[in-house]
């Protein structure tokens, strides 16, 4: 009887860990990062003109950009333009030099 409660109970919490952590993340899409990355919101202002020309000619570049980021790390620089696309979230990104690195959906 104690084993069976003690189930139930870790059943239980597993289950309420599991909702908290989902309705926390709601929204956000996963993002798999490294410590050393360093994700700072910016402008198009802040953009390099490269990085811009090369937004210009993407295929993206007529939707509203919701949000552009900066993304350091110790061997790159990332700029990652988050826009809406058919219903769902893209973040599509450049390398410093304006080479387009990938487009990935977020949940």
């Amino acid at each position: 009887m104690k084993k069976l409660i003690l189930s139930l109970i870790a059943i239980a919490t597993f289950g309420f860990v599991s909702v908290s952590y989902a309705s926390v993340n709601e929204g956000k899409g996963i993002i798999i990062k490294s410590d050393s990355d360093q994700k700072t919101e910016i402008t198009m202002n802040d953009v390099p003109q490269v990085v811009k020309d090369a937004w210009s000619k993407s295929d993206y570049s007529a939707q509203k950009v919701e949000k552009i980021y900066k993304v350091m790390n110790d061997s790159s620089e990332i700029y990652e333009f988050v826009v809406n696309s058919a219903n769902s979230k893209v973040a599509i990104q450049f390398d410093k030099e304006g080479k387009f690195l990938k487009e990935k959906a977020l949940l």
